[in-house]
């Protein structure tokens, strides 16, 4: 019997990662969307204060985006590893472009109180925490299965 060559499943395994399964899944998927539901009206605000904040965030905005869809898509490893790292840095830009930006007065809405700004960086947080969560009860699972039962790749020769 004849076989085709394997094609990749793009939203099956992502690069043989092992589906997960966990309840995370959703309330992670949810976080990330609404981060950037709730950046994308402060967007043209930051891009015309200054350019490098508008690039920042359109990027942010897109991974949460992304992420979070793929997160609904597939619950693999790989998604959940990258949602993590981005959900952090995310976290990280927002706080360093506050910083940073030119001072502007309260008036003017210079707070870091504004309430899109808040509900962003506590959805991206959130996602950041969830996700860290999987990865790390994950981890915690694969070291508590002895050497023996572990599943071994087999070698062609």
């Amino acid at each position: 019997m004849i076989r085709a060559p394997l094609m990749p499943n793009w939203l099956g395994s992502l690069a043989g990662s092992p589906a997960l399964c966990s309840r995370l899944r959703w309330p992670g998927a949810a976080a990330g969307i609404v981060a950037a539901a709730a950046y994308v009206p402060v967007i043209p605000a930051q891009w015309n204060e200054a350019i490098y904040r508008g690039v920042v965030s359109v990027f942010c905005v897109a991974g949460l985006l992304l992420l979070g869809l793929l997160l609904l898509v597939r619950d693999a490893s790989s998604v959940y590893v990258a949602a993590s790292l981005h959900s952090r840095v995310t976290v990280l830009a927002l706080v360093f472009t506050r910083l940073v930006s030119p001072l502007r007065s309260v008036e003017n809405g210079g707070s870091w109180l504004d309430l899109l700004d808040v509900v962003s960086l506590l959805s991206a947080s959130a996602m950041a925490v969830l996700c860290g969560l999987v990865i790390a009860t994950h981890r915690r699972s694969n070291r508590a299965v002895p050497e023996a039962t572990r599943p071994t790749a087999s070698k062609r020769r």
